[in-house]
């Protein structure tokens, strides 16, 4: 998902990697270059791993606070019966 990563690491990805089709993947005849594209995205990875932890955290509160809105909006209509 892209609204947890960082808006560098987006950057990053689509300029490098907006090529690779989403089912099928790329297919190189030279394992060198597939293994440093995978070196390239392990490191990427590793390097914003915090940050989209942090963001997938603030996105799953988000998420949890409308839901309970939701909830108790509902429970108010209920009630009001």
């Amino acid at each position: 998902r892209t609204d947890v990563l960082p808006t560098e690491l987006q950057e990053i990805l689509f300029k490098k990697y907006a090529e690779i089709p989403n089912f099928g993947g790329y297919h190189y005849e030279d394992s060198d270059k597939e293994l440093k594209m995978i070196e390239q995205l392990i490191t990427l990875a590793n390097q914003y791993k915090k940050d989209m932890e942090y963001q997938t955290m603030v996105l799953n509160r988000r998420i949890n606070s409308r839901v309970s809105e939701k909830v108790t909006e509902d429970n108010k209509q209920i009630s009001s019966f």
